[in-house]
């Protein structure tokens, strides 16, 4: 039997070698379930994306250009003021306080005019109503700034009448105009912040729906993907242990039903091996005994016993004689089976402790038959 075993390969590296050719279908299936969070975590990062390029848009770009046109404003505003003092200045110092507030006024509109300039040189950066607007407060801009000028000359001549005339006639209406082509900025940029933030606020909504619905899906293929791998498990696992039952119980003609390449399927196949390989040595050995059977070398039960009753005659001189003396001064059957019988009934009795000290009386051996090709003692004694 154990040489048979030892000569059947396929009890010995089957599960090795094919472990060794396919790759685990576990892995797949818990590749399968990462997978699943791909789709929720590309469609997280493009929502804060989205989120984040709107919030940049508002804060770095439209809210910049619409505080420095918030300084045009102010800066236009005080300055249409400070020509109007000018006018109504009395001497020459009040005259002069105003023009260096007015020139000021003027360094810090052109500081933020500077950096809008930057801003608008990056066409990227600013849309077409973006520069109409900035186009339409530069040429207000360049019609004003004479205007000034010109009004603080007059006043500085001492022409109080004409530089009141073009400040009421002319220089008026370039600042309200000035102004308004400002504000009309400024209401521009709060639109487009107004726009954005509606955009973000909306994907803000729509990024709860999608995320709570792409988790939902990757729950389901997450729960799906564990009941297949379970049921693949289970199920081999319950049919291999009917088979193995049905084996157990002499049927060697059921086999297990390979399914699959995973590690459940080479497991299956592996015990299909070993099954045909055992069946095969069991029909070697049924085969072996058929044919020592067929020869008569096995000897059945009656002839065995004929064999017995048919008693040879022994040889007297086949042994020396000390040997044979021994071997004839062996009790009889008869005697043998009395003494066993007694040797166990003594064994089967309870030991107790002898009251007396004497000893317990044992039935005698019984004596030695005389050796049949010896003399007697009293042969030996007469001669």
């Amino acid at each position: 039997m154990r040489g048979e075993f030892a000569r059947s390969p396929t009890l010995i590296g089957v599960a090795g070698s094919e472990e060794l050719d396919h790759r685990p279908a576990s892995g797949r299936r818990f590749f399968v379930v990462v997978l699943t969070m791909v789709p929720l975590v590309v469609a997280g990062v493009v929502q804060v994306r989205s989120i984040d390029d709107k919030l940049t848009v508002i804060n770095d770009q439209n809210a910049v250009k619409q505080r420095f046109a918030i300084n045009f404003r102010g800066s236009v505003h005080d300055r249409a003021i400070a020509v109007r003092d000018v006018v109504l200045a009395t001497d020459d110092a009040q005259i002069q306080s105003e023009v260096d507030l007015i020139a000021k006024l003027a360094d810090k509109y052109t500081a933020s005019e500077d950096k809008m300039n930057a801003i608008f040189s990056n066409p990227a950066d600013t849309s077409d109503a973006e520069k109409a607007a900035f186009a339409g407060i530069n040429k207000v801009q360049e019609q004003t700034l004479p205007l000034i000028e010109q009004v603080v000359a007059l006043q500085s001549a001492g022409k109080h009448t004409q530089a009141l005339k073009v400040l009421v006639e002319q220089a008026k209406p370039a600042f309200v105009e000035w102004l308004r082509v400002i504000n009309v900025f400024i209401d521009l940029e709060e639109a487009m912040n107004q726009k954005e933030s509606a955009a973000a606020r909306h994907t803000a909504g729509t990024f709860i729906v999608w995320m709570t619905t792409l988790l939902l899906i990757a729950v389901a293929i997450a729960v799906l993907v564990a009941w297949r791998s379970t049921r693949s498990i289970t199920r081999p696992l319950a049919e291999a242990g009917e088979v193995m039952a049905a084996v157990a119980g002499g049927d060697m003609t059921r086999r297990l039903d390979v399914r699959s390449q995973d590690e459940v399927g080479r497991m299956s196949a592996s015990m299909n091996a070993a099954l045909d390989s055992v069946g095969a040595v069991l029909t070697r050995l049924a085969q072996s005994s058929g044919t020592l059977g067929a020869t008569g070398s096995v000897p059945s039960r009656p002839s065995w016993r004929a064999a017995r009753s048919v008693r040879r005659p022994r040889p007297r001189r086949s042994l020396p004689r000390p040997v044979r003396c021994l071997a004839a001064s062996r009790p009889s059957r008869p005697a043998r089976k009395r003494w066993a019988r007694r040797s166990a009934r003594s064994r089967r009795m309870p030991v107790r402790r002898p009251t007396s000290p004497r000893r317990p009386s044992r039935s005698p051996a019984p004596p030695p038959r005389p050796c049949p090709g010896s003399a007697s003692p009293a042969r030996r004694s007469a001669r």
